[in-house]
């Protein structure tokens, strides 16, 4: 569950009045702090509004997006999918870089133009984890990223275009962690096994 302080959220036409409030007459009674019930969205106004996530139907939408422009091979068209400090970690003994920086340099050495009926990734098959599903898996699942509360851990095993000569494009394994933001899911976080050649 999302908390979002009203009064620097989204653009809003009219706020709410004291007593439609979403904390107005909760838990006065007893002293205790109830919060309000969470809502898909919510106009900007003073107080405290529990937001509800992105659906996962967004998360898996902005995976599309990510490979959507790696095939165009568009740094600009990843961009709209990154969040501002997105960063990519590639294998063990690597730094943090810049995602965009990261694929601009691959868009220069490979050639990421697919088309045909073989993606490198099966839209149907990108796994979504909560920070409370992965606690729950504990060992049985191992990853390298791990979501904040509001976050979405997607994961994607690619199955790189088979040729008889020529390197990899994808690791095995794309991790992403997925913040939401007004317009949906964005990538703070990527990791991928994966140098390039």
């Amino acid at each position: 569950m999302l908390l979002l302080l009203a009064s620097h959220a989204g653009c809003a036409s009219s706020a709410l009045s004291e007593s439609e409030s979403p904390l107005a007459g909760q838990g006065e009674a007893s002293g205790a702090v109830v919060w309000p019930a969470a809502r898909p969205s919510a106009p900007a106004a003073p107080g405290v509004v529990s937001l509800q996530p992105p659906p996962p139907r967004l998360a898996r939408r902005t995976v599309e997006g990510f490979f959507d422009a790696v095939r165009l091979e568009s740094v600009g068209q990843l961009s709209l999918w990154l969040a501002d400090d997105a960063t990519m970690s590639s294998g063990r003994g690597t730094s943090p870089e810049s995602i965009a920086k990261v694929w601009a340099a691959r868009f220069k050495q490979l050639d990421y133009g697919y088309a045909g009926a073989k993606q490198p990734f099966r839209p149907d098959d990108v796994g979504l984890f909560t920070a409370e599903q992965l606690d729950q898996l504990g060992r049985a699942r191992r990853f390298e990223l791990t979501p904040e509360p509001d976050e979405l851990l997607a994961v994607v095993d690619t199955r790189d275009r088979r040729r008889v000569q020529g390197p990899r494009h994808f690791g095995k394994r794309l991790e992403f962690l997925l913040a939401p933001t007004p317009e949906g899911y964005r990538i703070r976080r990527m990791y991928e096994d994966f140098r390039l050649p």
